[in-house]
């Protein structure tokens, strides 16, 4: 199987967005807001798991890679940055190739 660039990329500028980041501390939190923030962080968990199936991967990919309106609000739903959570998505990409 041939690998291409473009799988293992980001829209260039990725870095650049203004993704109004601002990390929220778990303490103090209701039960309520801690609970939605297990189901984003389920949500990014279920697309990072879906990298490696052969039916799902390439919208899993392009969600993750590409997305530059509902991934940085479920990041930020879940208290994720949606740099860091790109950067591990591309390396977990880059092995998955050198796997394949």
């Amino acid at each position: 199987m041939q690998s291409h660039l473009d799988n293992v990329s980001v829209d260039a500028g990725f870095d650049t967005l203004d993704y109004s980041f601002s990390p929220v501390s778990s303490s103090g939190l209701n039960p309520a807001i801690y609970g939605e923030r297990g189901l984003w962080c389920a949500v990014i968990e279920q697309a990072i798991s879906d990298l490696e199936s052969v039916a799902e991967s390439r919208e899993a990919r392009h969600w993750l890679l590409r997305d530059n309106q509902d991934f940085p609000l479920v990041c930020n739903l879940a208290g994720l940055s949606p740099v860091a959570v790109r950067r591990a998505v591309l390396e977990k990409c880059k092995m998955l190739l050198k796997v394949a």
